[in-house]
């Protein structure tokens, strides 16, 4: 199966018939049974016979039109001579003859089938799809039905109908559950119509699927493939780059195309271009290619964190902040986040935004409270509200989790902080303890100094 078939990022292509099903229709035409028929029209269509197997097309539509004239209830005669109006490539009397041959006969399955594949070269998506319905409805074989329902699903998705393609997937579900074609195609489904998290989902369980039924090669790799698409759009790189590294050992060659696929669509192809002129600090061209990547709207994860460093780059501070909200928004894993807003509350405290730090920090603390580098930084975000004395707390909080831990130098940065905010809060004994401890290295001076001039 190639992987077109399931990765939407590519257009589907119609497997229409050609030599196969002719010959499926030759030999059964040619067999024994047909050419010792008996009935008004048999002698006309055994000289059919001869003329199509002797490649005289037009000679046995004659002669085949000359049987059903005399026996117009024999479907095969409709089927013989719809086959050499095929291979005189009159297809729109070939469907009539294959019509001809279902009326005649409506529990004729591979007559629906015939006539949907030349609608389907038509690009006649919808009697084509009436037509593989009725050969559905009319087929006995459970394989030959899940075929049926696979080729109107493949035709719906490349006609830009996935509701409907996702209709036939579930009528082919109910005879085969597991068949990995199904679940494959209808990741592809979910990956045309931009339903991201669905599409990830389908995958991942059509790649199990494989797994458990021992495919191997790009067999298996064209659903990790699908997996890996879906997961750069949804943003999860770590998902997305351990799939690649799948792909690079199941099926190599689909691992390049996979990435090549995601960096030239969508916000990949725009970040990618952006991030050639934010390397030359041609910031205003590098935000004109962000815009894109944000209009996408299809990995804004990566695309918010991306925009909140090119600000930040450009000097547009306010911009930067505004993305790095939005990107830390857009995180799906609580680690991601705090990532997001870390980054962010240094960036508010560079700019001055005391109160945004303490914001951005607390989100930070709700799930990781042990950050004595964050704590510190919101006792200083504090301490330039002169808020002196939650200053302290913060600080001392932040004290207690390297203490013992951290070099001399550290520590003494600490409590020389600890020092100078309890001054500032008029608690001149948490003030001298804090000094006293600081009075070492590179703060031993500073901390002397303050020690000196606090009140007796």
């Amino acid at each position: 199966m190639s992987a077109s078939y399931f990765i939407s990022t590519q257009k589907p292509k119609l497997m229409l018939f050609k030599k196969p099903v002719f010959l499926l229709f030759a030999l059964l035409l040619f067999s024994p049974l047909y050419m010792n028929a008996q009935g008004p029209g048999a002698a006309f269509a055994r000289d059919g016979q001869k003329f199509m197997k002797a490649k005289q097309f037009e000679d046995a539509v004659r002669k085949f039109d000359e049987a059903i004239r005399a026996e117009n209830s024999n479907f095969r005669y409709y089927v013989m001579k719809a086959q050499c109006l095929m291979q005189l490539k009159r297809n729109e009397e070939a469907i009539a003859a294959f019509e001809g041959a279902t009326r005649v006969n409506p529990g004729f399955a591979d007559g629906y089938y015939a006539s949907a594949m030349l609608y389907a070269r038509q690009r006649d998506t919808d009697r084509a799809v009436q037509n593989l319905d009725k050969a559905f409805d009319a087929e006995t074989d459970q394989t030959k039905k899940l075929k049926y329902k696979l080729t109107a699903a493949k035709m719906l998705v490349a006609a830009g109908k996935n509701n409907e393609a996702l209709a036939a997937l579930n009528q082919a579900k109910s005879i085969q559950p597991n068949d990995t074609r199904i679940v494959g195609t209808e990741g592809s489904i979910h990956l045309k119509a931009s339903n991201w998290q669905a599409a990830y989902d389908a995958y991942s369980k059509a790649e199990q699927l494989a797994k458990q039924q021992q495919q191997t090669g790009c067999a298996l790799g064209n659903f990790t493939s699908g997996k890996a698409v879906a997961a750069a759009k949804l943003g999860r790189d770590s998902d997305y780059k351990n799939a690649i590294e799948e792909l690079k050992t199941t099926c190599p060659k689909l691992a390049v195309s996979t990435e090549r696929k995601v960096k030239a669509t969508g916000s990949g192809r725009f970040l990618a271009v952006a991030s050639g002129y934010l390397n030359a600090r041609a910031y205003d061209e590098a935000i004109q290619w962000i815009n894109k990547a944000v209009e996408a709207n299809d990995n804004p994860a990566a695309t918010y964190k991306f925009a909140a460093i090119a600000y930040y780059k450009a000097g547009q501070t306010s911009a930067a902040v505004d993305y790095y909200k939005k990107a830390a928004e857009a995180q799906k894993t609580p680690e991601d986040q705090a990532k997001m807003y870390s980054q962010l509350a240094n960036i508010q405290f560079a700019n001055n935004d005391f109160s945004g730090t303490i914001s951005s920090i607390d989100k930070v603390l709700a799930t990781n409270p042990n950050s004595s580098n964050l704590l510190f930084i919101k006792a200083q975000a504090q301490y330039k509200q002169g808020q002196y004395a939650a200053a302290v707390a913060t600080a001392q909080q932040a004290l207690q989790l390297i203490e013992g831990k951290a070099p001399a130098q550290v520590t003494a940065q600490y409590n020389f902080f600890i020092g100078l905010a309890a001054k500032k809060g008029g608690d001149t004994a948490t003030a001298a303890t804090a000094l006293r401890k600081a009075a070492v290295g590179g703060f031993k001076l500073a901390a002397t100094e303050e020690l000196n001039t606090l009140p007796k």
